[in-house]
C-alpha cells in the first residue's frame, strides 16, 4: 500500500496528532510506502518562513523526508496537464490539484490531508481527514 501525505499532513505531525505520528512511524518502519508532490516541500517551506511552523522544524522535515517518501517532481508536461484537468474537474486550487495529480499518478491507495477540498475527488483514492 502506497500512502499520499499532503502539507496539511506534517503540520499535524509536528502538532502531534496521534493519527499522522502513527502513520509517518509506519512510513519509517517500512509498513507501506509513502509519496508526496513537490509542492509539499514548498508549501512547509512556506510556513516555515511565515512562522506558521518552527523553522528548525522544517529543516528536519526536509532532510528526512525524501529518505522516508517518493517526491513527484513536476517535471512532465503530461503531469500538468492531468493536473489542470484535475483542478478544474473538482474545483481545486492550484496547489491542491498539482499535490492530487503527484499521488495519483504516483498510485496512492489512501492520502492523508487537512483539506475538505481534496474529498471533491472521489474516483481514486482513499481521503483520510485528519
Amino acid at each position: 500500500m502506497n500512502v499520499g501525505l499532503d502539507t496539511g499532513f506534517f503540520v499535524r505531525l509536528l502538532e502531534g496528532d496521534k493519527r499522522a505520528l502513527e502513520v509517518w512511524e509506519g512510513l519509517r518502519e517500512e509498513k507501506f510506502g509513502g509519496v508526496i508532490g513537490c509542492v509539499t516541500l514548498y508549501e512547509l517551506q512556506r510556513l516555515g518562513l511565515r512562522g506558521a511552523i518552527d523553522p528548525a522544524s522544517i529543516r528536519t522535515l526536509a532532510e528526512a523526508i525524501p529518505h522516508i517518501c517518493h517526491v513527484v517532481w513536476l517535471d512532465e508536461a503530461d503531469r500538468l496537464t492531468r493536473a489542470a484537468r484535475l483542478g478544474h474537474g473538482h474545483d481545486l486550487a492550484m496547489a491542491d490539484a498539482l499535490v492530487m495529480s503527484a499521488l495519483v499518478d504516483a498510485g496512492a491507495d489512501r492520502i492523508y490531508t487537512t483539506d475538505a477540498d481534496f474529498e471533491r475527488y472521489q474516483s481514486g483514492p482513499e481521503i483520510v481527514r485528519l
